[in-house]
């Protein structure tokens, strides 16, 4: 067709300098007129002063390629559709869903400050403490979405290290003391202070790790140590090691830990509730900020 032999003249002066031509694709016409695509394959011949003589040429139809490729093409683009819909859903749903748990537990802390019999205020204690792991799983959810879809971005602030250790530490002082745990967290001393990173998931990362811990053990410790692993003029690597004393992990489970929805073992849902969600969030978290996690039991 016209276009074809457009194409054939824009390129035969380049194919007769560098002599050949790959999957350049076409379309020819049959005697009836029939139009359909193909691949040409050429080979240049010269002559023994390099003059350009004639060519080495192979023609492949290619109908049915090009229409899996087009079968591929629309898939994938209902695939992307499919996904853009459903991290759209799972945002609005986690939006209107969020508003009313967060007003149910506005609310329970308001009734915690009234007075209440014994049984009142434990069943609002109740309701409190479903409405908070409630909210737990709608986060997780929505972010794990996030990161399957790659909307997820890490945004680079500075911050202090020590002041987000202070308010972590703040955060889980009660909650450790309420189980008779001893809860700590240390920096090494050389490492800087002010730092450029995504505070927000970092917090994010360690508030996991240490919830996990705590929820994990019923007696002893949580540790938490921040040391440097190494230090240039414009970066610094740091470990962050998060130790407890908890149940621990069996070893047929550790490969399998970070994995969605995995947990230690097959009752821990029951005897511990979440969703198996954390740690995959936690592990895919570090990996967009170009870190590494592991587990020893």
């Amino acid at each position: 067709d016209k276009q074809s032999a457009q194409l054939f003249r824009e390129n035969f002066d380049n194919f007769k300098d560098t002599g050949t031509i790959q999957d350049l694709r076409f379309n020819m016409v049959t005697k009836s007129g029939r139009s359909f695509p193909v691949s040409l394959n050429s080979t240049a011949i010269y002559d023994i002063k390099g003059n350009y003589l004639s060519s080495r040429s192979t023609v492949f139809d290619i109908t049915g390629q090009v229409q899996i490729e087009a079968e591929l093409k629309e898939a994938k683009r209902m695939a992307d559709q499919s996904a853009q819909i459903k991290e759209q859903f799972l945002a609005n749903m986690s939006h209107e869903i969020s508003t009313p748990v967060n007003s149910m537990i506005g609310f329970t802390n308001l009734l915690q400050k009234t007075t209440l019999a014994e049984d009142q205020r434990q069943f609002v204690n109740l309701i409190q403490s479903a409405s908070e792991n409630l909210l737990v799983i709608i986060n997780e959810i929505l972010d794990i979405s996030k990161i399957e879809a790659g909307m997820l971005r890490i945004e680079i602030h500075p911050f202090s290290l020590q002041g987000l250790c202070n308010s972590i530490e703040t955060m889980f002082r009660h909650r450790a003391q309420d189980k008779n745990l001893s809860f700590s967290i240390s920096v090494q001393e050389d490492i800087p202070d002010t730092l450029n990173g995504d505070p927000v998931r970092l917090t994010e990362i360690l508030v996991n790790l240490i919830a996990n811990a705590i929820k994990f053990t019923s007696e002893g410790n949580i540790d938490v140590q921040i040391s440097m692993l190494n230090k240039t003029a414009e970066k610094v690597r740091l470990l962050f090691s998060v130790r407890d004393t908890g149940i621990g992990i069996s070893q047929e489970k550790l490969g399998r830990i970070f994995e969605r929805f995995e947990q230690g073992e097959t009752d821990t849902t029951r005897k511990y509730g979440g969703t198996g969600l954390g740690l995959a969030i936690v592990k895919k978290l570090v990996e967009i900020q170009e870190g590494e996690i592991s587990v020893i039991s």
